[in-house]
């Protein structure tokens, strides 16, 4: 998803913490949401920023991330 075009959502991060089983924190500038896995294998958590109905950055330092997203 780090491609112009690729598209993805809180389904699509639901699938992809549940699959790595690692937590994902999203911050917004309304709200906190945790994208919670039943048993994370490993308890770092991923932190993504979020612009509403826009996109998903990455806001780990050296990290480059960037998911378009409803």
């Amino acid at each position: 998803m780090s491609r112009d075009g690729e598209w993805g959502d809180h389904i699509i991060l639901q699938v992809l913490a549940n699959v790595l089983r690692r937590n994902i924190h999203v911050i917004r500038p309304d709200e906190n949401i945790l994208v919670d896995v039943q048993h994370p294998q490993d308890p770092r958590q991923f932190l993504l920023g979020h612009i509403p109905e826009f996109h998903y950055y990455s806001l780990e330092p050296g990290k480059k991330m960037g998911v378009k997203g409803l």
